[in-house]
């Protein structure tokens, strides 16, 4: 039986809505973003927990129980292949609508806040970022929308600068230049 519901349905969509994970697990906009409570309830946009690391572990682990019980292992093989790459296409489109959450800021209070992290280093959005580079890592570059490859090489640029001295050097000298003016 499970294996003509394989066979009839091309997309196993339903293996996503079905609750292999908790979705208390989801990333929400107020995991970067300071929003106020109430702002936090009125707003859908969020991550599905299925679009994580641990949701894509839990999804990984059925898709193993299933092949387990299934008789016909290269078609399963083929279609799961097809279902793991149309997965992380959606898993991408996921994170790419939180980015957007900077137009939901909203109140002097929240903006004040959103600046003194920027000011502290705790920029929201260097969080997201990192959230992302570290919940991306199981898409193959091959499969990475632009976007997401775009983001992961500027994330990976901005780690690199630290570890160089270039702005070091880029500031001694303009303090050089600055003695010769």
């Amino acid at each position: 039986m499970l294996q003509q519901l394989l066979e009839k349905d091309n997309h196993w969509s339903w293996l996503l809505d079905y609750n292999i994970v908790n979705d208390d697990d989801k990333v929400t906009l107020a995991d970067f973003w300071p929003l106020g409570w109430g702002d936090e309830q009125k707003l859908s946009v969020n991550v599905k927990a299925i679009y994580t690391q641990n949701g894509e572990k839990a999804l990984h682990a059925l898709l193993d129980e299933i092949t387990l019980a299934i008789n016909d292992a290269d078609f399963f093989f083929q279609r799961r292949n097809q279902f793991i790459n149309n997965y992380h296409q959606q898993y991408q489109s996921a994170w790419l609508r939180l980015p957007q959450a900077e137009s939901y800021t909203r109140g002097k209070s929240n903006w004040q806040q959103l600046i003194l992290d920027m000011a502290q280093n705790a920029s929201p959005y260097l969080l997201f970022f990192n959230r992302l580079a570290i919940e991306s890592t199981s898409i193959p570059q091959s499969e990475q929308q632009p976007w997401l490859s775009d983001q992961l090489s500027l994330w990976q640029l901005y780690n690199y600068l630290p570890e160089s001295n270039f702005l070091q050097q880029l500031s001694m000298q303009e303090s050089v230049w600055r003695r010769f003016i």
